[in-house]
């Protein structure tokens, strides 16, 4: 059976390209070879600030990933929902040189902080959106 190289899908015989990738069907799939960790290239303060800047990355072919610190205990002087923790967005390691140029050149504003965490949440655009109507 022949299987599609990037996405990986099996396919009946006499197939020969992928209808998801658009690349020409292998025999047999390569060896998967496991990469380097991901990279750090930010840290940001909130989860909207994180969001932004992976669908910044994504949106460039930059894969992503999210990570947050780990469980946070309640302490009697810092309760935890007034801590906020950090999270890190991360990509491959082969790739932080083009994400890190990429960050640099994307100053956030409170605005696409807001319309990520919109988005995100799945809420609905607000009217003075141009793009809802």
């Amino acid at each position: 059976m022949p299987w599609c190289p990037e996405c990986r899908t099996e396919y009946e015989a006499g197939i020969t390209r992928c209808s998801d990738c658009d690349v020409d069907l292998v025999e047999q799939l390569p060896e998967e070879t496991v990469g380097e960790p991901p990279v750090i290239v930010y840290t940001a303060n909130t989860h909207s600030e994180a969001m932004v800047v992976a669908a910044t990355l994504r949106s460039e072919g930059i894969p992503t990933y999210l990570d947050s610190p780990g469980p946070v205990l309640p302490m009697a002087d810092n309760p935890v929902e007034e801590n906020n923790p950090e999270l890190s967005v991360m990509v491959p390691a082969n790739m932080v040189t083009r994400a890190e140029q990429i960050i640099r050149s994307q100053p956030f504003t409170e605005e696409e902080l807001t319309e990520a965490q919109e988005r995100y949440e799945g809420s609905p655009p607000s009217e003075s959106d141009p793009s809802a109507q």
